[in-house]
């Protein structure tokens, strides 16, 4: 008995702390163009009422190809203009403290 209410109280506690410690910043939406030109990234924040300044940068082959960091209030597309057209790229965003 005594196993299982440890057991408990630590994966309460594990639980809490992956809480407090998960991610504020969601990306619900990634698109690119047709061309390529045009690369739009909807981001959420934990809280409708927060502002943040986020930062978002795409990436293909695992190198930077494009970058842009913006504030945003509780969810807010980010579109980056990539002049040359690239595609078959993955974006990231972090929110800058």
């Amino acid at each position: 008995m005594t196993r299982f209410i440890t057991n408990f109280f630590a994966g309460l506690f594990l639980s809490a702390f992956v809480s407090t410690n998960a991610s504020a910043l969601e990306i619900n939406d990634y698109s690119i163009s047709i061309t390529g030109m045009f690369h739009r990234v909807v981001v959420a924040l934990d809280s409708l009422d927060k502002d943040a300044q986020v930062r978002c940068v795409i990436t293909k082959n695992s190198k930077p190809v494009g970058m842009k960091t913006q504030w945003i209030r509780g969810v807010g597309t980010i579109e980056i203009i990539l002049p040359g057209g690239i595609t078959g790229t993955q974006v990231s965003c972090s929110e800058k403290k």
